[in-house]
């Protein structure tokens, strides 16, 4: 789940090799911010890892359950994976630079800079295509693991070892050494060679004012020919958003299934009377971790009648999620109503968690 101080001294002098890479400016409620921006795997190199499982401190499990089935994302590709490296030391650098990954792409986004940041402040990966997911009973990983060493050979000989593939995978990361929340949030869902399928929901996060990680996770097996059913949903910041500090306003946030979308409305308050105002991100303004919306206001309209109305453009709003129940919101609104403040900043809090983070 995390990088490590050790592993970015190498990643840095290897990304240099690169080339220069660009500098993204966010300009929001007339304040700009620096942040490096880099793509996988243009830019930069992905995970310093060949799978995903966790160090015990961050979650004895070590990988995603649900008491029946374990499930390990490979990310690199299976030929080049050294057979005899310990899967429990998590992190080979720099040779696991050297060993292509499978068809993922995404980018890592660094409040300064690698070697200066200890971590990036968020990063998303996306299976592209066919992501290969090793299952396992649970009870014959946590077997194989008692001893402190675990290979790839002595996973894919366990007897119930089921190699599947992703045809989709979405990875949202918010790492612990530069988040005071961090977030670890996967979905994925594929088939297996004799076409039965599977779908796997998983996330790792922290309650409010705790220090303790917990993890959600669904597990399903699909027999053979079923269909998967509908896409799942990579985003788990849908729902009821508000600001406990100014009770009787808030927003519903809506993502788009199958594309990078949020929609919704944003209900405050204007000239000392209640409003609500349409926010869309369009079609490229969310990264998975932050929304950017432009904000309209609706006028002209009439209960149940077929009026036409218009969208008056009044601003600005971007939300950065910091886990399941937490965001952070900056606006700068305008346009030709009467309104209180122009510009600020919202802590919002979740009214109701999504069903993969918290009970």
């Amino acid at each position: 789940m995390f990088s490590s101080t050790s592993a970015l001294k190498y990643l840095l002098p290897m990304r240099r090799l690169l080339g220069a890479v660009s500098l993204a400016w966010v300009a929001v409620c007339g304040v700009a911010q620096a942040e490096l921006r880099l793509e996988i795997p243009g830019q930069t190199f992905g995970p310093p890892f060949y799978a995903r499982i966790e160090f015990a401190s961050v979650d004895p499990a070590l990988v995603p359950n649900n008491g029946e089935w374990a499930a390990v994302v490979l990310y690199r590709q299976l030929t080049c994976i050294p057979p005899t490296f310990n899967l429990l030391q998590v992190f080979d650098v720099p040779r696991a630079f050297s060993c292509p990954l499978n068809d993922i792409g995404g980018y890592e986004v660094y409040k300064n800079a690698p070697g200066v940041d200890p971590a990036p402040a968020w990063s998303r990966l996306i299976g592209r295509s066919n992501v290969p997911v090793l299952f396992v009973r649970h009870t014959e990983f946590v077997a194989a693991a008692a001893d402190g060493v675990l290979t790839l050979p002595e996973l894919r000989a366990l007897p119930s070892a089921k190699m599947g593939s992703a045809s989709q995978y979405n990875e949202l990361l918010r790492p612990s050494q530069s988040n005071v929340a961090p977030l670890l949030h996967i979905t994925a869902q594929g088939r297996f060679a004799d076409d039965s399928g599977f779908r796997l929901r998983w996330t790792l996060s922290r309650a409010p004012g705790s220090d303790v990680n917990r993890t959600r996770t669904r597990i399903e097996m699909i027999g053979p020919r079923v269909p998967l059913g509908q896409t799942l949903q990579p985003s788990p910041f849908g729902g009821i958003w508000f600001d406990p500090a100014t009770p009787g306003q808030g927003m519903t946030l809506l993502p788009v299934q199958g594309v990078d979308r949020i929609v919704g409305v944003w209900a405050t308050y204007a000239g000392g009377a209640p409003v609500w105002y349409n926010i869309d991100t369009g079609a490229n303004g969310f990264d998975g971790l932050r929304a950017v919306f432009s904000v309209t206001r609706s006028s002209g309209g009439a209960l149940n009648q077929a009026r036409p109305f218009q969208l008056e453009p009044i601003g600005r709003l971007q939300i950065d999620f910091d886990d399941c129940t937490r965001a952070r919101a900056t606006f700068e609104v305008g346009g030709n109503i009467v309104i209180g403040e122009t510009r600020g900043s919202i802590n919002l809090r979740s009214l109701v968690p999504a069903e993969s983070c918290f009970e």
